[in-house]
């Protein structure tokens, strides 16, 4: 899964834009997918900039994978 397709899938599950940020902006309160060169780094940055839950993937589809399937896990408890 690619970002374009992640954001069509965390949309199904009503996963507010406001909770992410795919692009490398980086944003305070959200999770952020960041491409550095050839690794993909997902970590969530707080309202003070600091990086918390880092984790690094190899591509896209890992990184992509992982966000919706943490979201997921998030709002199964919402619904």
């Amino acid at each position: 899964m690619n970002r374009e397709q992640l954001i069509i899938k965390l949309n199904e599950i009503k996963v507010k834009a406001t909770q992410y940020s795919l692009y490398g902006d980086l944003l305070p309160d959200r999770i952020v997918l960041y491409n550095s060169y050839n690794d993909w780094v997902v970590f969530y940055l707080d309202e003070r900039g600091n990086r918390r839950d880092q984790i690094t993937f190899s591509s896209e589809n890992e990184a992509c994978n992982y966000i919706y399937e943490e979201f997921k896990d998030l709002n199964k408890y919402e619904l």
